[in-house]
């Protein structure tokens, strides 16, 4: 018997489910299927209803943020700046300053406060993306750039201006 011989021994008849035996191996006791990393952490995934729900909660804050920052007499160009190296919620003008801003919710302490969740990772993709735009642009890398952080912490708007650099 050859090696295809062997092989086609081990399909199931067709017709047969052939995911079935993997899934009985994986998990023998026939109980629910095991759970996602993100159902474990207790996130749900992209596109669900309270994912959804979260985007537009962000976006609320996104906007309570762009408005605070043209009272204090920056000019929003452009919201949800995205591209591969990441996303920029806002950019705006601060005189002769090219302000990208981060902007951050926490509904509560137990997430800590939305500064702290702009950790260096998160900055290296702002970096990146703020690079990105200033080439799509046509804007010179000499362009005086800043970033910002608002931290939206149970209602309370707390900007960091010039927050970290490159």
């Amino acid at each position: 018997m050859d090696d295809r011989e062997k092989q086609a021994e081990k399909l199931p008849p067709a017709g047969e489910n052939i995911r079935k035996p993997l899934l009985n191996r994986e998990n023998p006791a026939g109980k629910e299927a095991v759970k996602t990393e993100a159902e474990k952490a207790g996130t749900k995934e992209a596109g669900t209803k309270e994912a959804k729900n979260r985007r537009k909660v962000g976006e609320e804050y996104e906007g309570r943020a762009a408005d605070f920052l043209e009272k204090q007499g920056l000019r929003i160009l452009e919201r949800n700046f995205r591209c591969r190296q990441g996303e920029i919620d806002l950019i705006a003008r601060d005189g002769r300053y090219l302000v990208f801003v981060e902007v951050k919710y926490r509904s509560g302490k137990g997430q800590g406060s939305g500064l702290e969740a702009v950790g260096r990772q998160k900055q290296h993709r702002i970096i990146r993306a703020a690079e990105l735009f200033l080439i799509k642009n046509r804007l010179s890398v000499d362009t005086p750039c800043r970033f910002d952080v608002i931290a939206v912490d149970q209602g309370e708007i707390h900007w960091v201006p010039d927050a970290f650099g490159c």
